[in-house]
């Protein structure tokens, strides 16, 4: 069976290089060639969309996946598409490095880096807005933002969704991945709205006096 390396984009799998093996292809005139093949670790559906070609007609099977490791055949982009990180504007750098390295090993499926690094981003965003809190717990972090009303509620709330992810790791217990992208969504809208949405307003401040008539 003809097999190409490529990096699985299930959610769950992200296995890199994995073994793909052809399945089917479509190579009629004037279209876009499609692929289908199938990881061989998570045994997922991948159809690949492929240029650099005019067309697949007449092509030997055993040819079009020695194409793509070679460079020969570009993938213009898969379905499902390969799962992508979330990015957020204004973030210092500190905290912001924590968020991309628990991106990363999310979409890679490693759930338990992921979950402990997005709970890492918190504590160093709370060590950035409370520097007096000092060696209190995360717990007692958390609320002291909260109680000086700085936040609102829900957001609070999203803080310590992200403190029980990291605590299930402390617990020896392994997290799901729908608890990960929960994790995810949740760090992201804190980062989006501590950092992003001020600035963004400041920016916007910033432009509006620019063009105003002076008084």
């Amino acid at each position: 069976m003809s097999q190409f390396p490529y990096d699985c984009p299930h959610k769950g799998c992200g296995t890199r290089n994995s073994a793909f093996s052809l399945a089917g292809m479509n190579p009629k005139d004037g279209e876009i060639p499609h692929l289908s093949a199938i990881c061989q670790t998570c045994f997922g559906s991948v159809v690949f969309v492929v240029s650099g070609i005019p067309n697949l007609r007449g092509t030997p099977t055993n040819e079009i996946p020695m194409g793509i490791s070679e460079g020969i055949y570009d993938i213009v982009e898969t379905f499902p598409a390969p799962p992508k990180i979330g990015e957020v504007d204004y973030v210092p750098e500190r905290v912001y490095k924590s968020f991309v390295e628990a991106e990363n090993n999310r979409v890679d499926g490693r759930l338990l880096s992921a979950a402990m690094g997005y709970r890492t981003t918190l504590e160093r965003m709370l060590k950035l807005e409370e520097p007096d809190s000092g060696r209190q717990s995360l717990y007692k972090r958390i609320e002291t933002i909260a109680a000086n009303g700085s936040l609102p509620e829900s957001l609070t709330k999203f803080m310590h969704e992200v403190r029980f992810l990291g605590n299930e790791v402390h617990e020896l217990e392994d997290p799901s991945s729908e608890d990960v992208e929960a994790g995810a969504d949740f760090t992201r809208l804190l980062l989006t709205y501590i950092y992003e949405l001020p600035k963004r307003v400041d920016l916007a401040a910033e432009r509006r006096a620019q063009i105003s008539p002076r008084d």
